[in-house]
């Protein structure tokens, strides 16, 4: 099985304590995110062991194949880093240099690029994933725009990241847009440009069109040839768990509740932008209901 951390909210930033709390009880509680059935799913969070038997044979335990973590500001969550020893993992770290009517409450974009350098240093540039995303458009934000931007943070990434996924605004907004086609097309080839020199790969992410014809690689945010290197493991199935119909996403296991980040970014699916609305909660809720064991899902043969 692997875990998103998640999707559904910035649990780096917000709930460190909360995550690892959990890890050390052995277990997370996960409702339902759409269906109202007071249904719990209890995910055992051992990790997936391997280790050889006394007749030679090997012995495969655990059931969490690895962690990927969505975040824009892992800083909680980097003194800690030494309690998932036991575990794989990797981060997907979204930097963007909107101002505050568009991502509202974050720490400033010099220390988030600094929790990047610093993350990048303790774990490896392959295991942090750079995200450009979404890209969009508002009354002073335009091609020329994002070029200058994406050169600054290409150039402050350099050594830090191999690759930068990224995608275009989906929904509408009365004070951001999406580009037209043609100036999506513009953006992709100017930007997967700018960031080869500075040795970092764009990839696009559940793009419907993508932009293969351009020699960009048409990639996935959980990205199953990754976990398949990493783990140094073959999938069991191929099958893949889109969020969407674009998407190529492996199968994951999201640990996330809608409506509990409080960054307040105006594009947000997760609290609201695309029909998720509801009253703000927090992963530190008591949930009630009937709690199930989820099944072990380790996903590769090893």
């Amino acid at each position: 099985m692997i875990l998103s951390a998640s999707r559904r909210t910035d649990i780096p930033a917000l709930y460190s304590d909360w995550f690892f709390e959990q890890l050390k009880a052995g277990y997370f509680l996960v409702p339902s995110p759409f269906i109202k059935n007071d249904k719990i799913a209890k995910i055992d969070v051992a990790p997936v062991k391997i280790e050889k038997n006394i007749m030679g044979g090997v012995e495969i335990t655990g059931n969490i194949d690895g962690i990927m973590f969505w975040t824009k500001n892992p800083r909680p969550m980097l003194k800690r880093l030494d309690e998932l020893k036991d575990y794989k993992y990797c981060f997907l770290f979204t930097l963007n240099p909107y101002d505050v009517m568009i991502e509202k409450d974050l720490p400033s974009l010099d220390e988030r690029i600094k929790s990047f350098h610093e993350l990048s240093n303790m774990i490896g540039e392959d295991r942090v994933m750079w995200r450009y995303d979404p890209i969009l458009f508002a009354n002073d934000i335009d091609i020329k725009w994002h070029i200058e931007q994406f050169k600054n943070l290409a150039s402050q990434l350099e050594g830090c990241t191999k690759c930068c996924k990224t995608s275009f605004l989906i929904g509408k907004h009365p004070k951001i847009f999406t580009p037209s086609f043609s100036e999506q097309v513009l953006l992709v080839k100017t930007l997967a440009s700018i960031a080869k020199e500075h040795g970092i790969t764009i990839e696009t992410c559940a793009d419907p069109k993508g932009f293969e014809d351009l020699g960009i690689k048409k990639s996935s945010c959980i990205d199953p040839l990754w976990w398949d290197q990493h783990l140094n493991a073959k999938r069991k199935s191929k099958k893949l768990d889109g969020q969407r119909k674009e998407c190529l996403c492996m199968q994951s296991v999201d640990i996330g509740i809608y409506n509990t980040c409080t960054h307040n970014c105006i594009y947000c699916y997760a609290n609201g932008f695309c029909g998720f609305r509801g009253e703000p909660k927090t992963m530190l809720q008591d949930l009630n209901g009937e709690i199930y064991e989820r099944k072990i899902e380790r996903l590769f043969n090893y």
